[in-house]
């Protein structure tokens, strides 16, 4: 009974500091009844089965958007990432379970999330501790220092003080110190910040198109309409933009090719011709890029396709980041032969397609009127390591576009606008966001949560609505740790969770005489 309340604790607090309920200082509590969980466990088999049971509750509640694409997809997710919550108690019961500090709980809770946040193709950079914690703009200025890792391991470190606490042994007050500088540069760190230079107006359409309606290629021409209705109108505003970002894939009417790139931008800059007084704004517009690979077989890419004024074909952004599922399959290169026809048959029969994207190179820049700025499409804004690489190359501000109708209005479209706040903190760049459902926003660099000025709000509602959003960027050229060092807290947590891990210990402390 004790172990169970100690998982309906751990696993209740962390998914109550996520939206929807939002408390994020409940992110505290939830690693202290997590790790009792696994570390009071009679080995570390049983911790590892006991927070593995843990995150199948975690993951498969809080990451339930995910079965709005699929039943199946929520099912691999949950599996997959509960895998690391159990690698987590198996690491709790080694090192605390075993006589060391509580103080270490900060430090493997790190390596934990560093593990499925960061592994290969699988990787799963929602509901870290940190991110719950960019609701509050004081608790997330110092992701300019170490990323969400950073916020992570502070929260996770009063957890550690706390649990040091209930054991009667040091460590409250060093936690309480490390709360309380954290709380103090989040008080400080946005006023050091550079006055921000006024940089362009941009401007995002938001169709709201139902994912049903956007995938039918009957209704192109009707999805053609109601984009280039959006884009007349914010053409005709005072002042014109001088750049119009389209959501991630939108172009409604087929791939968009080599043969067809310069038509498709003609016809853009016929239809802007047609708006009085508009000017001649810049487009990114996002489309699936079609093309033959280098073995000669048709292939798609998911690309943000970049236009001047006139409609010239200027640049091109392909995907690099893809979505495990959706755009590609992991480890499929590495399955037996049969294995990969049974899985492309099934994947086929379920979903109708088979994801297979090419990924772009990486981060490249474009430029607008001499202002370089990178554009990320949608899964991508959730990685602070790949945003930093835009403005380690110059970046001055961040445009992500994206898709989110898949998630029908669930708080997925929450956790994405963290994200984007972690990402403008982190980088102390402005990240402007396109959306074809929600929530289209301007996330800035001082890491406050976008309010109805900054966000696409149609009768009082940020999502599933149809509109279109303006907005002037504001640049800064703050220089971070974090675009410089990156995840750093994240991979020394990691190491040093490995070495607490390999080490010699003891035999396991008794739950009943803990130590003091």
């Amino acid at each position: 009974m004790r172990a169970l309340w100690q998982l309906v604790i751990g696993v209740g607090a962390l998914l109550a500091a996520f939206p929807p309920v939002g408390l994020w200082p409940l992110a505290i509590l939830g690693p202290i009844a997590l790790t009792r969980l696994g570390s009071e466990a009679g080995s570390s088999v049983r911790a590892f089965g006991r927070l593995w049971l843990a995150g199948l509750v975690f993951f498969g509640i809080g990451s339930g958007w995910v079965a709005e694409t699929h039943i199946v997809n929520l099912v691999l997710v949950t599996l997959v990432q509960s895998f690391w919550f159990g690698v987590y108690g198996w690491l709790a019961h080694r090192v605390i379970g075993r006589g060391a500090s509580p103080m270490w709980l900060g430090v493997i809770w790190v390596a934990h999330e560093m593990l499925r946040h960061e592994f290969p193709e699988t990787g799963f950079p929602w509901q870290l501790v940190g991110q719950a914690a960019a609701a509050s703009p004081l608790m997330v200025q110092v992701a300019d220092l170490g990323g969400v890792m950073l916020v992570s391991w502070v929260l996770v470190t009063v957890s550690s003080g706390l649990l040091a606490r209930w054991e009667g042994r040091p460590g409250l007050l060093p936690a309480l110190l490390v709360l309380a500088a954290a709380l103090a540069y989040g008080a400080i760190r946005p006023g050091t910040l550079a006055e921000p230079e006024p940089g362009p107006v941009l401007a995002a359409i938001q169709p709201g198109f139902p994912q049903r309606l956007k995938d039918n290629p009957a209704a192109g021409e009707e999805r053609y309409a109601v984009c280039m209705e959006l884009v007349r109108t914010v053409a005709a505003q005072d002042p014109p933009p001088d750049l119009i970002v389209w959501p991630e894939t939108i172009w409604p009417l087929g791939l968009v090719t080599e043969e067809t790139l310069e038509p498709v931008g003609q016809l853009l800059a016929r239809s802007l011709a047609q708006v009085p007084g508009a000017g001649q704004p810049a487009t990114v517009l996002g489309a699936a890029w079609g093309f033959r690979g280098p073995d000669g077989e048709a292939a798609m890419a998911n690309s943000a396709l970049y236009y001047d004024g006139a409609g010239r074909p200027v640049a091109r952004y392909d995907k690099h980041m893809l979505v495990p599922g959706g755009e590609m399959i992991p480890w499929y290169q590495f399955m037996p032969e049969g294995a990969q026809r049974w899985l492309r048959r099934t994947v086929v029969q379920m979903a109708g397609f088979w994801p297979a994207l090419e990924p772009g190179p990486g981060p490249n820049l474009v430029e607008l009127d001499g202002l370089p700025f990178g554009v990320t499409i949608c899964y991508e804004n959730a990685y602070g390591s790949y945003c930093r690489g835009f403005v380690q190359q110059g970046a001055r501000f961040l445009v992500n576009i994206s898709n989110e109708a898949w998630f029908g209005g669930s708080t997925e479209y929450d956790h994405m606008e963290l994200q984007s706040i972690l990402r403008a903190v982190e980088t102390r760049r402005a990240v402007f966001r396109s959306t074809n459902s929600g929530i289209s926003c301007l996330a800035r660099p001082d890491g406050r949560r976008p309010g109805p000025a900054d966000r696409l709000v149609v009768d009082g509602l940020d999502r599933d609505v149809r509109g279109s959003f303006t907005a002037r960027i504001p640049l800064h050229s703050d220089a971070t740790l974090y675009v410089a060092w990156g995840d750093w807290p994240g991979w020394l947590c990691l190491l040093a969770a490995a070495w607490a891990a390999l080490r010699r210990r003891g035999a396991p402390v008794s739950s009943s005489n803990p130590v003091s």
